[in-house]
């Protein structure tokens, strides 16, 4: 009996997810557009400004290879420490404080700082000294950069990673 419960609770979750993934939407199916670049209007920050040759020497690993790309990027690095990841966000509509307020009540240690004459805070999980987060005030909402490494041994300070990148973004800015 309860071997076809089973059975018959597996076929209805299946059948639900095959209508779910079936179908056809009523829009009208948009044509791709190019990556905007920084020096287009309104260009927001596509992947901080940064390319794998700047993430990888401000987090001091010999190789970076963007994994994701959009508002949130990522990075897989390799080399000398292990390995680490980095991520930017950017957020138009975010707020600095919106973000410190988050970081707080999540339990991050969150320092206030400036980075390239902007408003910023670093935020680090005190379990976690092997990754930490820059968070900077922009014209156009938020930026941020978290330089986590992968391995729990010596390392560069991934502050000092994630602040030299929120930097670079800053400093080339459209």
């Amino acid at each position: 009996m309860r071997t076809r419960t089973l059975a018959t609770a597996a076929a209805a979750a299946l059948m639900l997810l095959i209508a779910g993934c079936g179908g056809s939407g009523t829009g009208t199916p948009l044509a791709a557009t190019p990556t905007p670049t920084p020096t287009e209007p309104n260009s927001s920050y596509p992947c901080g400004l940064a390319g794998e040759s700047e993430v990888a020497g401000a987090v001091g690993e010999s190789t970076a290879h963007r994994t994701t790309r959009g508002a949130i990027c990522q990075w897989s690095l390799d080399g000398n420490d292990g390995g680490a990841e980095a991520v930017f966000s950017w957020f138009v509509d975010g707020s600095l404080e919106r973000e410190r307020s988050t970081d707080t009540e999540l339990g991050y240690a969150v320092t206030a700082i400036r980075v390239a004459r902007a408003t910023a805070f670093t935020a680090e999980l005190p379990s976690n000294p092997a990754a930490c987060s820059v968070t900077a005030g922009t014209d156009s909402g938020v930026v941020s950069w978290w330089v986590g490494y992968r391995n729990g041994g010596r390392h560069p300070d991934p502050c000092a990673g994630a602040a030299t990148l929120t930097a670079f973004t800053l400093n080339e800015e459209p």
